[in-house]
C-alpha cells in the first residue's frame, strides 16, 4: 500500500467510474451510512479512490478497486442535484498485477470492517481473472496453499457465503460444504439456507464418514508406498484438517489380503478350515462360534490363562507398529494367532475348533474368530439337557417354548441391534401367549418375580432368573420389623423360605417350579401379606391466616359445630 499511496493523483469524472468486479464488496447493498459519508465528502475528499483501467470491452474508463462507498456517496449527491456528472474525483491508478491485488484485498482502517466472507470472495475473484495462488500469496504474505483454500471457499454458491457472512453457518460448516461432492445434498442445503435459514455443524452430512483414510488399520500390515506402487490413488484434504483418503479401496483390500495370507496359511496348516476375507460374510455353514454364548466344558481359570497369553503380545505388536517394522508386526501376529488357537481349544472343550475366519476390523485390525462343529455341539447340549441330573430349568417353560424364527439375510451392515429388538419383541409376545394358556406356569412366573424383587431385591435381566419385570407394591425389608411386631411370625416363615431357596442352589424360577401347589400358595400369601403398607400419615389442617395482619385467624364467637381434628 505504501508504493500505491506515493503514486500521483489524477481526476476522473463520475461518468467515467464504476465498481470493479474484484472489489471486495462489489455485490453488497448500499448501507445506511452512505448519507452521512456524502455530507462528509462535500467538505472535501481526503482519500483518493484506487482504480484500474477499464479495458477495451468495458464501458467505463476506470474501475474502482478501493472506494466503493465513496463512489456511491458521490452518486447519491449527483441524484440529489448537489453535484453534476462532470464532477472531478481524485483517483490513483493501479497498473501492475501486484498493485491491483493489494488494492482489492488490503483494507484501510477508514473503511467498514472486512468480514471473512468478503475476503473469500475477493480472493476468488482475483484467481478467476488473472492471478495465480503463488502471486496472490506473495502479495498478501501468505502461503499459496492458504490462498487455494480461501479461493475454494469463495467459489461456493453465494447463498452459502451470505449465510456465513450473517453467522447462520460456521467456518467449519462452510469447509464441510466445500468437501461435499453430492449435488443433491448441496441443493438441499442451499434450500435450507435461503431466506433466514440456519444450519448447525452437526446437521451437515459427513463427506468422509464412509471413506477409507490413511489412518485405517488396514495400513497396519502394508504401507502407503505399497498402495501407490500398485496403482492406488490418494486424495488430500484441501484444508489440511482431515487424513488423506484412499480412493481405490479394492487395491487396499488386495494389499491387506496379500499381507495377511501367511497368518491364514499358518492356521490352515493346523488342520482348520480357514475363511480369509476383508469383510466378513457371516459364520461358516455348519459351525457354532466359540464366543461367550458357547457352553464350554473348561473352567474359568483355564480360559484366563490362555487369554493372558494372547494379551502378552500387545507390547511387541505396539513396538513393531511404532518402529514402522511391518515384517516384525506380521511375525508377532503369527505367534499370537497360535496362542489364539490354544485359547480356542480350551474354550471348545470337550470339542475342538474346526474352522477360523481371518478378517478385518476397523477398531482391532486383524481379527481371528474360531468355530466348532454345530451338529456335534447340538448333540452334546441335547444329551446334557436330557441327563437324569440335569437342572429343572432345562425342562421348564423357557426351554419348551417354541419361538418363531425370522428368515433374515446375513447381517454385515450393523443392523444387528434392530434385528435383535425385533426378534426379542416377537419372542416376548409368544411367551405372553404361552403363559396365558398355561396358568400354572404363569403363577410360577408371578411368584418367582415377586420373590426376587421384593425379598431378594434383584432386578437383573437374565431370562433364566427374571422372566417378567413387575411393578410390585413395596420392597420387603425383614430387618426393619421389630421382634415384638405382630408380623414377626410372618417374617420368620419368609426367612425360612429364603434360606430354603439359598440352600437349593437353583434359580428363583426353577426353585418355585420345584415346589408343590400348597407351598407356592403359602409363599405367595406371605409375600402379599408383608407388602401391605401399614403406615398411616395423619394430616391436621392448619388454621387460616388473617389476610390483613398475617396472624392466625381466631373467630370471636364460639363455632356452632366442633372443629374436626
Amino acid at each position: 500500500m505504501t508504493s500505491i499511496s506515493n503514486k500521483p493523483v489524477f481526476q476522473a469524472t463520475l461518468l467515467q467510474l464504476a465498481v470493479a468486479p474484484e472489489n471486495i464488496r462489489a455485490g453488497d447493498d448500499v448501507d445506511s451510512e452512505i448519507d452521512e459519508l456524502a455530507e462528509t465528502l462535500l467538505a472535501g475528499q481526503i482519500q483518493p479512490l484506487l482504480v484500474r483501467a477499464g479495458g477495451e470491452k468495458c464501458l467505463k474508463d476506470w474501475l474502482i478497486l478501493d472506494g466503493r462507498r465513496r463512489f456511491l456517496a458521490y452518486e447519491l449527491l449527483w441524484q440529489d442535484g448537489r453535484i453534476d456528472n462532470e464532477f472531478s474525483i481524485d483517483c490513483i491508478l493501479c497498473e501492475t498485477p501486484e498493485e491491483i491485488a493489494a488494492a482489492a484485498i488490503v483494507a484501510n482502517s477508514a473503511r467498514l470492517e472486512i468480514t471473512k466472507a468478503d475476503y473469500l470472495l475477493a480472493v476468488h475473484r482475483l484467481m478467476s481473472q488473472f492471478k495465480t495462488p503463488e502471486e496472490i500469496g506473495r502479495i498478501l504474505g501468505v502461503d499459496a496453499g492458504a490462498v487455494r483454500q480461501v479461493a475454494r471457499l469463495g467459489s461456493l454458491d453465494k447463498v452459502f457465503l451470505q449465510a456465513f457472512k450473517e453467522d447462520r453457518i460456521s467456518l467449519k460448516g462452510l469447509k464441510q460444504i466445500a468437501r461435499l461432492k453430492d449435488a443433491d445434498a448441496l441443493s438441499e442445503l442451499k434450500q435450507r439456507l435461503e431466506g433466514d435459514g440456519e444450519i448447525h455443524d452437526y446437521q451437515l452430512p459427513d463427506a468422509t464418514r464412509s471413506a477409507l483414510t490413511a489412518q485405517s488399520r488396514l495400513l497396519d500390515v502394508f504401507s502407503l508406498e505399497d498402495y501407490t506402487a500398485a496403482g492406488g490413488r490418494i486424495e488430500s484434504d484441501l484444508f489440511g484438517e482431515l487424513p488423506d483418503q484412499l480412493l481405490d479401496g479394492q487395491i487396499a483390500f488386495d494389499r491387506w489380503m496379500a499381507a495377511t495370507q501367511p497368518i491364514a496359511g499358518l492356521l490352515a496348516e493346523q488342520g482348520l478350515q480357514v475363511h480369509h476375507m476383508v469383510v466378513t460374510a457371516g459364520d461358516p455353514p455348519g459351525t457354532v462360534a466359540l464366543d461367550y454364548n458357547y457352553d464350554s466344558g473348561s473352567t474359568y481359570p483355564e480360559r484366563m490363562d490362555t487369554d493372558n497369553a494372547i494379551e502378552s503380545f500387545k507390547p511387541s505388536l505396539t513396538a513393531a507398529l511404532a518402529a514402522n517394522d511391518r515384517a516384525a508386526y506380521i511375525e508377532a501376529l503369527k505367534d499370537q494367532a497360535l496362542k489364539r488357537l490354544d485359547h480356542a481349544k480350551v474354550v471348545a472343550q470337550p470339542q475342538a475348533p474346526v474352522a477360523a475366519v481371518v478378517t478385518f476390523s476397523q477398531y482391532n485390525g486383524l481379527t481371528i474368530k474360531f468355530y466348532a462343529d454345530q451338529a456335534e455341539y447340538k448333540a452334546r447340549l441335547k444329551a446334557k439337557q436330557t441327563a437324569p441330573d440335569a437342572p429343572a430349568i432345562r425342562n421348564s417353560l423357557v426351554n419348551r417354548l417354541k419361538l418363531p424364527h425370522a428368515r433374515t439375510r446375513v447381517d454385515v451392515q450393523s443392523y444387528g441391534t434392530l434385528l435383535h429388538q425385533k426378534v426379542t419383541s416377537i419372542a416376548g409376545k409368544a411367551l405372553a401367549c404361552e403363559l396365558a394358556a398355561n396358568p400354572t406356569a404363569a403363577l410360577d412366573t408371578q411368584i418367582s418375580a415377586q420373590f426376587q424383587q421384593c425379598l431378594l431385591h434383584s432386578y437383573n435381566s437374565d431370562s433364566t432368573t427374571n422372566l417378567l419385570k413387575l411393578s410390585v407394591g413395596r420392597i420387603i425389608s425383614l430387618q426393619r420389623i421389630d421382634a415384638d411386631d405382630i408380623r414377626r411370625p410372618l417374617v420368620d416363615r419368609l426367612k425360612a423360605w429364603r434360606d430354603q431357596y439359598t440352600a437349593s442352589g437353583l434359580y428363583p424360577f426353577e426353585w418355585v417350579q420345584s415346589l408343590d401347589m400348597t407351598a407356592k400358595l403359602e409363599l405367595l400369601a406371605l409375600i402379599t401379606a408383608l407388602q401391605v403398607d401399614t403406615f398411616e400419615q395423619k394430616k391436621q389442617r392448619a388454621p387460616p391466616r388473617c389476610p390483613r395482619r398475617g396472624r392466625p385467624y381466631r373467630p370471636r364467637h364460639r363455632p356452632r359445630y366442633p372443629q374436626a381434628l
